[in-house]
């Protein structure tokens, strides 16, 4: 005859099911995670500093590197660049491009390239620019001093399909992935810019 549990056992087996499955639905929350709240921002100065010209302001948010933190399912974003020389490239980087990729087996049985990724953003616009996006980032030579950056960033889910390797996969707070927008001294393939001041 075998023996029956408590009623004890019984209430702490249920706490222990509704404690895993409040912590799983956590975590889905923010692997997908979207309309967070935009990490760079415009600096909202009349008289910029020198060293505020063609930049963001990301409230002196960087990691120990030096890197711009950024989050995961930010949407609809929007900053604006002043002080830009027309003319010149300019890039901001996406660190993400250094990370070791995911092998793409559905690429290597039908004899296609892999897919273009984009690191960490979705999708990115300027206006007031010529400019490319890839997995390295933004690159962009400004038609004017004033330029217009809107952007959204993957979820931390999209991201990692292509990253699943790197650990640990944070979902809840912000990673130091992009460099703050600085002069390229050399041609960029697909931009009209000056080599050099």
């Amino acid at each position: 005859m075998k023996p029956r549990k408590s009623n004890l056992e019984l209430v702490a087996a249920i706490c222990f099911l509704q404690l895993v499955k409040t912590c799983w639905c956590t975590f889905l929350q923010a692997r997908y995670a979207e309309g967070r709240s935009c990490s760079l921002t415009t600096i909202e100065d009349t008289e910029p500093d020198p060293r505020e010209y063609c930049t963001f302001n990301s409230a002196n948010q960087k990691d120990f590197h030096g890197r711009v933190f950024i989050q995961f399912g930010e949407s609809n974003c929007q900053f604006t660049m002043q002080s830009c020389m027309p003319g010149y490239c300019y890039a901001i980087r996406d660190f993400s491009a250094f990370l070791s990729r995911d092998l793409n087996i559905t690429s290597l049985n039908d004899f296609r390239a892999p897919p273009r990724l984009t690191g960490i953003f979705k999708n990115a616009s300027i206006d007031g620019a010529e400019f490319i996006f890839t997995e390295s980032g933004l690159a962009f030579a400004p038609t004017r001093r004033e330029v217009t950056v809107t952007y959204s960033t993957k979820t931390c889910a999209e991201f990692y399909k292509h990253y699943g390797r790197e650990h640990p996969q944070a979902c809840h707070g912000k990673v130091g992935l992009l460099s703050e927008p600085h002069l390229v001294f050399s041609r960029v393939d697909g931009l009209d810019c000056k080599a050099g001041l």
